[in-house]
């Protein structure tokens, strides 16, 4: 039986690596620029502003009218449009076409792995052809990276990005960007404050994720969060469907910089709350029962099973003592969270910030 792990790498190769499953990279002091009160801001707007200049839109009044899916064996599937130019597709392009016309992006994927460009590009039109419904073409240096609802309001990274240097800078601490993913398909920052906090030996600081997609694989979303300066770890507030603001891109965006400047500036009076929460999680002992719960919510919230084996085997099955201490849970997860792509990642380090605080009184 012919092994299809090669060819699935060649379609990755040709069309790319999907969003979400990039890292979230740590920034470095190249990135940073004298003068700046929010640290390495000027080198992510630059990669920003790249893409943005880069980018293209494509509205089709019609999907039916408007636009076919044509088999090439460079480029594994094109999109035509109505005046007759020919776009390539790329991974994030591919799902999100798949999404728009409730198509089977394994079995689309499959057909491109078996060099079956013909029956591919023959499934999807068929759903095509039976669709009246406009339909928005992103484009990133000439390849598709979304086929979205004409119903989508766009509000991209640039957008966000010159909502929220005033609103930063406005504030009364400095902050830097400690980990970010700029890319066509998402972009996701980490602000952390150069005010620090101490619990028991670390030094910690209050900090915020902010994240977008110009291409719809995300809503805007901002969480709060606590950075440990040590190991570069961080911890996500909320579950895994919760954020301090979430919004997706339907509908009026005319507010949405006064929304996001509102629970921007919420910021710094979180940071005595933070605080006595932190100390009260470093010095909380678990015990065996609570340690099998969190390995139960781990399972049921989706985490990676690499990450989940490891955590039984380090504390569950080789319990060292009666009780564990909730910290030392925390740290475990946001350090293993690191080797992830920013989804998996993000979703590690909400439940670390959700067990933390399981530490309030």
């Amino acid at each position: 039986m012919e092994n299809n792990k090669g060819k699935e790498s060649v379609v990755e190769k040709v069309m790319g690596t999907l969003s979400e499953n990039r890292l979230f990279d740590e920034v470095t002091e190249q990135d940073f620029s004298e003068n700046e009160r929010v640290r390495g801001f000027s080198k992510v707007y630059g990669d920003v502003k790249t893409i943005h200049d880069s980018s293209e839109d494509i509205n089709i009044e019609e999907a039916s009218q408007g636009m076919r899916v044509v088999p090439d064996e460079e480029k594994l599937l094109m999109i035509e449009v109505k005046d007759g130019r020919m776009v390539p597709l790329s991974s994030d392009g591919l799902s999100s076409l798949s999404s728009s016309f409730n198509l089977n992006s394994g079995y689309i994927k499959k057909c491109l792995e078996n060099d079956m460009y013909d029956l591919a590009a023959e499934n999807i039109n068929r759903w095509i052809e039976k669709s009246d419904k406009g339909r928005l073409l992103r484009l990133t240096d000439g390849r598709v990276d979304a086929v979205l609802s004409d119903r989508y309001s766009v509000f991209d990274d640039i957008d966000l990005l010159d909502t929220i240097s005033p609103v930063f800078k406005s504030l009364d601490t400095n902050f830097l960007i400690k980990n970010k993913t700029v890319s066509p398909g998402i972009m996701k920052l980490r602000l952390v404050s150069e005010n620090k906090i101490v619990v028991g030996p670390d030094e910690l600081s209050l900090g915020i994720d902010i994240k977008n997609s110009r291409i719809g694989r995300s809503s805007i979303d901002v969480s709060f969060m606590l950075f440990r300066w040590a190991c570069s770890n961080g911890m996500i507030f909320g579950r895994q469907d919760v954020a301090a603001f979430k919004r997706i891109h339907v509908g009026d965006v005319s507010e949405l910089s006064n929304e996001l400047t509102g629970v921007i500036e919420l910021l710094p009076g979180k940071i005595d709350e933070v605080a006595e929460t932190a100390n009260y999680a470093y010095n909380k002992m678990l015990d065996h029962k609570d340690v099998r719960n969190i390995g139960s919510m781990m399972k049921s919230e989706s985490l990676p099973k690499q990450l989940r084996d490891s955590y039984q085997e380090a504390y569950v099955n080789e319990v060292i003592s009666d009780s564990v201490r909730m910290w030392d849970i925390i740290n475990f997860l946001t350090h293993e969270s690191k080797v992830y792509g920013v989804t998996s990642r993000e979703k590690i380090e909400k439940m670390a910030g959700y067990i933390y605080t399981m530490g309030r009184k």
